[in-house]
């Protein structure tokens, strides 16, 4: 006990274990609002879905990937996606000049608050440069994403058939 300090309960002593189980218990029912109030903060506004890529033949080394990027929070920027399947990655964008389609790499993108990136075929793309073995239909690999705001998702692609256009989603 501490000295001059009595500890009661309904009109009865209590033992030092049983106060200090009191006392713990009160500071975790206080703080656990806070606590949970802190997990929301920290969590990610920005969600992939529909990411994938297509297959590619034996000996080539460059792939490509799909995927639709959506936020649900203020605006960010994407700086970053890396791949462990790849040697480097890079984001490209496609564009139809005069009959010839042209592609150049993309430093970074913005994502607008509660908005989205797509990449898709014949657009923006996520290249995959240096793969370290031909992607197979079927295949799933992780591409992880890295935001100016310190964010990073990761992303679960599917890998498809090297005829697939994307239209399937």
């Amino acid at each position: 006990m501490i000295p001059g300090i009595q500890f009661k309960r309904n009109g009865r002593m209590i033992g030092r274990f049983s106060a200090i189980a009191l006392v713990f218990l009160g500071l975790a029912a206080t703080l656990l609002p806070v606590l949970g109030a802190a997990q929301a903060i920290t969590q990610v506004p920005i969600q992939v879905s529909g990411a994938w890529a297509r297959a590619t033949p034996p000996g080539i080394s460059i792939g490509a990937a799909y995927l639709l990027i959506r936020n649900s929070g203020p605006a960010d920027t994407l700086v970053r996606i890396d791949c462990p399947v790849a040697e480097s990655v890079e984001m490209h964008s496609s564009t139809l000049e005069g009959g010839v389609m042209h592609m150049r790499p993309v430093a970074e993108l913005a994502l607008p608050a509660h908005g989205e990136i797509r990449f898709a075929p014949e657009s923006l793309h996520v290249m995959l440069l240096g793969l370290k073995s031909p992607l197979v239909a079927g295949q799933h690999l992780r591409l992880g994403l890295t935001f100016k705001s310190g964010a990073r998702v990761s992303a679960d692609v599917v890998v498809r058939g090297l005829s697939d256009d994307g239209a399937s989603g």
